[in-house]
């Protein structure tokens, strides 16, 4: 199914593309590798589970546009599931669009029984030292609050974000306080980024 999802990253613009099932599970997935997989099959069941989700992706025409700062996901629906696919924002969406409904007319063709493809596990890690379990419990925290106000792209911007802010030294107050500032940056809303940032208070101190 990966060269499916190919047609749709020949499009100038276009990042990553993935496709699951009605229970969220990935049937296959083309991103980057800074992507990590147990984040792309968290969104895809959060995008699963979602009424209003599942509302805007019912029908013929249906479909979602998830616009974030930096893109968009767009989703497009088959019987077995969704197709979707991560966007800079400088993408031409008709193109992008036109590539989901040929990759999904051919997932109808190709997709295997339900079932008979494992979700993607990711590699073992080692157990925590003490101050980084308190540095994931922030995280955690800060991450569920982010969902909160951008959706479930936020699993996807989150762990991107996230991968970048980790690679450079230090964990103290003030590179914390880098990483909200970076998040918030993705939300569109000011009201939403100043709302988020405030929140975040009550999580860091």
């Amino acid at each position: 199914m990966r060269d499916i999802l190919q047609q749709v990253l020949n499009i100038p613009g276009a990042v990553g593309a993935l496709t699951y099932n009605t229970e969220g599970t990935i049937l296959a997935a083309h991103f980057p590798d800074q992507y990590e997989a147990s984040a792309l099959q968290r969104m895809a069941r959060l995008l699963s589970e979602d009424f209003l989700v599942q509302q805007a992706m019912e029908g013929e025409s249906g479909g979602l546009d998830l616009r974030y700062f930096g893109g968009r996901i767009i989703l497009r629906p088959f019987s077995r599931g969704a197709v979707l696919a991560l966007c800079a924002a400088t993408a031409n969406v008709q193109l992008v669009n036109l590539a989901l409904i040929q990759a999904v007319h051919r997932l109808e063709k190709v997709l295997p029984e339900p079932g008979s493809v494992a979700a993607p596990k990711a590699p073992p890690k080692a157990p925590p030292a003490a101050a980084d379990l308190v540095h994931s419990g922030v995280l955690g925290a800060l991450k569920q609050t982010f969902l909160g106000r951008i959706g479930p792209i936020g699993e996807l911007l989150f762990t991107q974000i996230h991968s970048k802010w980790s690679s450079e030294s230090g964990r103290d107050d003030k590179r914390l306080r880098e990483f909200i500032t970076l998040l918030a940056k993705e939300l569109d809303d000011p009201d939403d980024e100043k709302a988020f940032i405030r929140d975040t208070r009550n999580i860091i101190g």
